[in-house]
This record gives C-alpha cells, sequence and structure tokens, in this order.
C-alpha cells in the first residue's frame, strides 16, 4: 500500500462521502486563487490546518513536513519577485551590491510576495486535505461518478499507483549501490546514476508485462473494475462548504489588500 494512502486510510473522516471532501478542498482552493486576498489565504491555511489536524486525525508533524517540502521552493522562486534592480524614482526598503549594479525591494514588492506565498501555501494545503483524507479509490470513484472517460479514470489509478511503486524500487537499487559505495566519487556517481536509471527502465517494462498478465488471468476484457462503494451524501455538509466559501467572498469585499 502507498504511504500517502496509509495515512488516508487512518483518517477519522476516511468513511465520509468523497464528494463532499472533493468539494470542499477545491472549491475552497479555486476560492483563494481567484480573491488574490491574503487574509483569505491566512484563514484557508489555518482552517485546513484544522481540517487536516483534529477533524481528519491527521498527526502535525505529518502536516508540518509536507508542507516544508513545497515551502522551499516557493521561497525561492519568490526571490526573483521580490528582489530587482534599483530605480532612483522607486524608495526600497533594502538595497544590495553585485559587483556595479544595485538591487533591492520595495515594500509594494514585499507585499505581493506575501500575498503569492501564503496564497501558494494555502492552495497547497487544500491540497494536501484532499490527499491525506481520501484514499485514491475514493477519487477514482468520484470521477466515475462525473461522467469522465472511463480511460481517463484507469490511466490515473495506474500511473498514481505506479510512480510509487517504481520510487521504492529505484530506492532499493539506490541504497544497494550506495553500500557498495557506488557514489564515493563523482565519477562512480555519474556511472551508477545511469546504472539506476537503465535497471529501473527495465524493471518498468518487466513490471508492466507481469501486470499486464496477471490481469489477464483474472479475465481482464479491456476494462478495469473499481470497487462499486456506496456513500450517504449529507446536504448539511454541502451546505457548510458553500457557506464558507461565501464567507470568504464577504471578507474579500472587507479587507481588501
Amino acid at each position: 500500500m502507498i504511504t500517502l494512502d496509509k495515512i488516508a486510510y487512518t483518517s477519522k473522516i476516511l468513511k465520509n462521502n468523497p464528494n463532499e471532501k472533493i468539494l470542499y478542498a477545491i472549491l475552497t482552493m479555486l476560492t483563494v486563487l481567484f480573491l488574490n486576498n491574503i487574509y483569505i489565504s491566512m484563514v484557508v491555511l489555518i482552517l485546513m490546518y484544522s481540517s487536516i489536524v483534529y477533524i481528519g486525525g491527521i498527526e502535525k508533524k505529518i502536516f508540518f513536513r509536507l508542507m516544508s517540502i513545497p515551502l522551499l521552493f516557493i521561497l525561492i522562486s519568490v526571490m526573483t519577485i521580490l528582489f530587482s534592480k534599483v530605480n532612483t524614482s522607486d524608495k526600497y526598503i533594502f538595497k544590495f551590491m553585485i559587483f556595479s549594479s544595485q538591487y533591492g525591494f520595495t515594500d509594494k514588492a514585499l507585499i505581493d510576495v506575501t500575498k503569492l506565498v501564503f496564497k501558494s501555501l494555502a492552495s497547497i494545503s487544500c491540497l494536501y486535505f484532499l490527499i491525506l483524507t481520501t484514499p485514491v479509490v475514493d477519487i477514482l470513484y468520484t470521477l466515475e461518478k462525473l461522467r469522465l472517460p472511463k480511460i481517463l479514470t484507469e490511466i490515473t489509478g495506474l500511473v498514481y499507483r505506479y510512480i510509487f511503486v517504481f520510487f521504492d524500487v529505484a530506492q532499493l537499487i539506490y541504497i544497494s549501490q550506495h553500500s557498495r559505495l557506488g557514489y564515493k566519487t563523482m565519477r562512480t556517481s555519474f556511472n551508477s546514476a545511469g546504472k539506476l536509471v537503465s535497471s529501473l527502465f527495465l524493471k518498468a517494462l518487466k513490471q508492466a508485462d507481469e501486470s499486464f498478465t496477471s490481469m489477464e488471468a483474472r479475465c481482464y476484457n479491456g476494462e478495469i473494475k473499481f470497487m462499486d462503494l456506496k456513500y450517504i451524501s449529507s446536504k448539511r455538509n454541502i451546505f457548510v462548504i458553500i457557506l464558507i466559501n461565501l464567507f470568504f467572498i464577504i471578507i474579500n469585499f472587507i479587507f481588501i489588500i
């Protein structure tokens, strides 16, 4: 079983209707992206943290560990927006010299970057709520209910599964190579990395062939059958989800920044 799915299966709201969880995550994420309000982004970030940790029952350290991964890339990316070449007509909060050029950032750039960081984190937290509380099987169930093409749900399920399968295989090969000093020098590192990629490619072809043989042995006729799950839809939950997003829209008109 995939690690993220293991976490999702421990969620307190595992049995809740996945349609409602997807609606909550996607609708709130779209609200954050379109309104572009720093207050809303901060509230959504806190809301999703509470939904994941207190309602979903997921450990705090898991949430913060997952959030730290995109945070690093976000902070590196916003540096190009924050700093610009000094223009004498603008007032800069901070300046520094690089060779003969002077760079710095203004208060407007700082506000824009802060907006972008919180908006990105809030949007990512919405997706983490979905991932950490809803197994892939439930997401595929929702895709089928939305009448998406069958081939799309099948490819989504297979790709998701085998990305993690091959990641685990690559990790095992890397550990084996590292234990034999395969990454001791730059030369051996390139050599080991090339062998890892080629070995992983061959294993991928072998795994695909074995999977197809296994599916044919189970009467595969060109269509993958997913579990026919039954969920009870709650009108109260849907009403609360819509109400929360309407509340965010109202906040946007009151606090525009």
